[in-house]
Parts: structure tokens; C-alpha cells; sequence
């Protein structure tokens, strides 16, 4: 009887061990890899602070991750075409200077519409925060694009640089 409830004693013990371990897992991991966007992660992430910062610079080959001093470099050199991802209230209320096109990521022929673009050109994608603008770079390395370059932080980071943004019409 007696070692039965040793027995039993111990592996209830090695289960709230794992248990423990499955949960504080990961805590503390710092991701290395340079092109796997899946395992995309920091310490600072994991834990819930300030992400925009700790993202990994190069996402692929395909989908960069840049701050807003670079990106207003590409904007200001003429080579990229460059595309609001938010909604056409959005776009109206406040954008950045010179957008080429507004594509609303909620529309239902919101693929179609990447899908018809010239897969060869140079894209640069925001949105409000980046959430958005990081799932179409995503879909757009996906879907066989050469280039893409996506606003770390959105328009918010972009206006916390110190950046100008146009309002209306």
C-alpha cells in the first residue's frame, strides 16, 4: 500500500512539473533564425512588452521588416510602390504622404486584389500598428512577390519618429 501512494505521489509531482515547464516554456527563449517568420519571436515578445523594436529586421527573403527612418528612405526614393493597408476611413482620416494605393485588408476581394498586382515591383505595406501590413506581406511572399517591405510599428510608429503624415482628400 505503501508504495503505491509513493508511486502515486510521484507522478502527480512529474505532472505539475511538466505542467509547470509547458507553461513558463519559452520565457526565456531568444529566436535565432534569420528566414523562419514562423518561430518569428523575442523575449520581449514572449513576455508582452514593446514588440516593434525586438521583431527580427529580415523576416525572409521575400518580406522585410523595417523601421521608419528606412522606410521613409525607400518612400523617398521613387523605387517602391507604396500601399496603405487599412480601411478607406482610415485612409481618409490619415495616411502617409504619397500612397499609391489603398487596399482595404477587411474587403472580401481583399486577395483578388493583391493577387492582380505586378508581382515584380518593390512594395512597401503599412498599416495602423503592423498587424495587418504584416499578414499581406506575408500573403504577398506567399502568393510570389520579389519584394516587400512592411512599416515595423504602422503609422503610429511612423508618427512617433517625428514623421508627417496628410489627412484628407
Amino acid at each position: 500500500m505503501k508504495k503505491s501512494i509513493v508511486i502515486i505521489v510521484l507522478v502527480i509531482g512529474v505532472l505539475v512539473a511538466i505542467m509547470w515547464l509547458g507553461k513558463s516554456k519559452g520565457k526565456n527563449a531568444v529566436v535565432t533564425s534569420e528566414t523562419d517568420s514562423s518561430v518569428n519571436a523575442s523575449v520581449g515578445e514572449i513576455a508582452g512588452d514593446d514588440t516593434t523594436l525586438q521583431r527580427k529586421k529580415k523576416m525572409s527573403d521575400v518580406h522585410h521588416l523595417i523601421s521608419p527612418k528606412e522606410f521613409k528612405q525607400k518612400m523617398e526614393s521613387g523605387e517602391y510602390v507604396l500601399v496603405d493597408i487599412r480601411t478607406p476611413e482610415e485612409y481618409e482620416a490619415e495616411r502617409l504622404p504619397g500612397v499609391d494605393l489603398n487596399l482595404d485588408f477587411y474587403a472580401d476581394d481583399f486577395a483578388n486584389q493583391v493577387n492582380k498586382l505586378d508581382k515584380n515591383k518593390k512594395y512597401l505595406y503599412y498599416c495602423r500598428t503592423g498587424h495587418r501590413s504584416g499578414q499581406a506581406g506575408h500573403y504577398a511572399e506567399d502568393l510570389g512577390f520579389k519584394e516587400v517591405y512592411e512599416l515595423d510599428g504602422g503609422i503610429v510608429a511612423w508618427k512617433k519618429a517625428g514623421f508627417n503624415t496628410v489627412k484628407g482628400e
